[in-house]
């Protein structure tokens, strides 16, 4: 996950504005879009009270950033869960770690038939937490579109809780799914065959 670069940020760091320009820099590269512009309207608030302390303060300051950064990265600001980036990342170290025991590692992909809105979404996220195990991984990867990593799971576990996504009341989701096998090494692949499944479901009208 992408973080600030620490020295450039502090390189000639001279003027307050300088600082400022150099962060919003940083942070515009590091996490485009809403997030990044949330960050910027706070160091707006908080640059001259850092300033004034000195650079040991500034430093702080960037730090703090640099580690919410990371955190907003990784994190789908409509529900908490983790997003795309962070799931392909825990889906490699599933792979590695499933192939390292030759174990199988499914991927469902759930879509909502006709999202009502942020909240439904945040509580379509929290029932998937509750039916999941522990191990397990729930992530928001798109509007109305969530994933679930199911380590140490052949096809008939994942048909299994599939189906069970599939009856979580009222909500309507359509469910593909992809189990890792020697022809599928990498997290992206595997997503884009949960992805592909959902498709063909969508498509055929589930």
């Amino acid at each position: 996950m992408m973080r600030l670069d620490m020295d450039a940020v502090h390189m000639q760091m001279t003027t307050k504005a300088d600082l400022y320009d150099r962060i919003a820099a940083a942070i515009r590269e590091a996490l485009p879009g809403e997030p990044g512009d949330r960050l910027l309207a706070r160091i707006v608030e908080e640059l001259s009270i850092a300033a004034g302390g000195g650079g040991g303060e500034i430093a702080a300051l960037v730090e703090g950033l640099s580690l919410e950064i990371e955190r907003d990265a990784a994190t789908d600001a409509v529900t908490g869960l983790p997003n795309r980036a962070l799931l392909i990342d825990d889906l490699n170290r599933a792979i590695a770690t499933g192939g390292s025991h030759d174990e199988p590692i499914a991927v469902l992909v759930a879509q909502l038939e006709d999202s009502r809105g942020k909240k439904e979404e945040r509580m379509v996220g929290e029932a998937l937490l509750r039916l999941v195990r522990v191990s397990d991984v729930v992530a928001r990867i798109a509007p109305g579109r969530f994933a679930v990593i199911l380590p140490s799971t052949a096809a008939a576990g994942a048909d299994l809780v599939a189906t069970r996504i599939s009856e979580l009341g009222g909500y309507g989701l359509a469910v593909g799914s992809a189990v890792s096998t020697e022809g599928t090494p990498t997290a992206a692949d595997l997503l884009a065959l949960a992805e592909t499944s959902l498709d063909e479901r969508l498509s055929a009208g589930w």
